[in-house]
C-alpha cells in the first residue's frame, strides 16, 4: 500500500518565448510568466517552460505537464506534489 499521495496544483501562466535567458515572475495584477530562451515552434517553449518550474519548484519535471494552451502564450500546467503548500508558498514568493 502507498504510504503517501500527490496533490494536484493547476497554474495559469503567461508564456515569453525567445528571451535571452529564463526567468520568473508577476505582472502587476499577479499573472505568472516565464521567460524561455525557447522559440515557440514545435512545443520547444513548452519544453522550456516545463524545465524552468522544474528547476524554480525543485521537482521532477515528469511531475509538470501541459494541461491547456498548447499552442498560445496562455497556458495552463498541472503540478504534482507531495505538498500542494510548496507550490503556492513558491509562487507567492516571486
Amino acid at each position: 500500500m502507498w504510504d503517501f499521495f500527490l496533490c494536484m496544483t493547476f497554474v495559469s501562466i503567461l508564456v515569453k518565448p525567445n528571451s535571452i535567458n529564463d526567468s520568473i515572475g508577476k505582472t502587476s495584477n499577479g499573472q505568472i510568466w516565464i521567460r524561455v530562451p525557447e522559440l515557440a515552434v514545435n512545443g520547444k517553449a513548452n519544453l522550456g517552460v516545463q524545465r524552468v518550474l522544474s528547476n524554480y519548484l525543485k521537482i521532477p519535471k515528469s511531475q509538470i505537464a501541459l494541461k491547456a494552451g498548447r499552442t498560445g502564450k496562455f497556458k495552463i500546467f498541472e503540478i504534482l506534489t507531495e505538498d500542494e503548500n510548496k507550490v503556492m508558498i513558491a509562487f507567492a514568493s516571486i
